[in-house]
């Protein structure tokens, strides 16, 4: 675990001159070791109005929060469970940060706008409409860009890797394919998002191929906004 302070902040880095960006090893509680967690393909955030507080979905129908300060998990939550159908599979699905607490579960079958209360520790929803592009979908990637959440690769009913783009506009509640995409079929990778003036960039980073290969790649994808609509 890292406790990080940006570099570019020279004035608070004079202020706390004995902070290190540095890698610990956490030793002791080992998150999801006892408590029986499917951590595989998980997507955690960061939340809560210290940045204390992850957030992830292990199965699909609970929301988890672990302290960060103490790395113990958050017990008597209410409202935790998803409002998901028993008959959609989610066992792949990202979590997308909006503000402090509040963040969409994205997954092949729901979209779902998530908030949580911490001094009740109580989670509200607001069942969305679901991207239907994403029926068969796994090992895709997530960004959020303003009103915006762009949804990158990942396989296609389990054996065919893709290059599309979808994107969620929040604002209007409607999900559209991008016109433009991924320069070749990528999943299981790492997308970072921002914006200058009218330009979209994402990085993208690592991830598998077509053929299930590791790639060790740091792809830099830039869209320029056209009337500002992206399709």
């Amino acid at each position: 675990m890292m406790k990080y302070r940006s570099v570019w902040m020279q004035e608070e880095a004079k202020k706390a001159s004995n902070h290190k960006n540095e890698w610990n090893i956490i030793t002791g509680n080992i998150i999801g070791k006892y408590e029986g967690y499917d951590l595989s393909d998980i997507s955690p955030i960061i939340g809560g109005s210290q940045h204390h507080l992850l957030f992830f979905s292990d199965n699909g129908k609970n929301i988890r929060v672990i302290d960060i300060d103490t790395l113990s998990r958050l017990d008597s939550l209410q409202n935790d469970v998803l409002p998901s159908s028993e008959n959609a599979s989610a066992w792949f699905h990202a979590l997308v940060p909006l503000s402090t607490n509040q963040f969409f579960y994205i997954s092949t079958h729901t979209n779902t706008f998530v908030e949580y209360n911490e001094q009740k520790r109580e989670f509200v929803y607001e069942v969305l409409p679901p991207c239907t592009f994403l029926k068969s979908y796994s090992k895709f990637d997530c960004a959020r860009l303003d009103d915006h959440i762009f949804v990158f690769g990942g396989y296609c009913g389990g054996t065919n890797i893709l290059p599309h783009i979808f994107i969620y506009d929040i604002h209007n509640k409607l999900w559209l394919q991008a016109s433009f995409q991924l320069p070749s079929p990528l999943s299981s990778f790492s997308v970072v998002a921002f914006s200058v003036l009218h330009r979209l960039h994402f990085h993208v980073i690592g991830g598998e191929d077509s053929q299930s290969d590791a790639q060790n790649t740091h792809l830099l994808l830039t869209q320029v906004l056209h009337y500002y609509t992206f399709f």
